[in-house]
């Protein structure tokens, strides 16, 4: 999809919501360690489908850049 059109994509817009209810979720559990566990392990089963050519050193690019550290 054009960069452009991203604003406007109901499918993105959707997906926003669906990630920030998974995030919302995540944090109001964060009292109970095993059920944040559990949430996180489900996220990573749903995406798992979505695995195909990703590394893991593509989540950390710029994560070792000063200004993204943690102090």
């Amino acid at each position: 999809m054009p960069r452009g059109r991203l604003a406007s994509s109901a499918v993105l817009r959707t997906h926003g919501m669906v990630v920030m209810n998974a995030i919302d979720e995540i944090i109001s559990s964060l009292d109970e360690n095993n059920e944040v566990l559990e949430l996180i392990l489900e996220q990573g089963r749903l995406h798992a489908r979505f695995s195909d050519g990703l590394r893991p050193e593509s989540f950390w690019v710029g994560l070792d850049q000063p200004s993204h550290r943690v102090k």
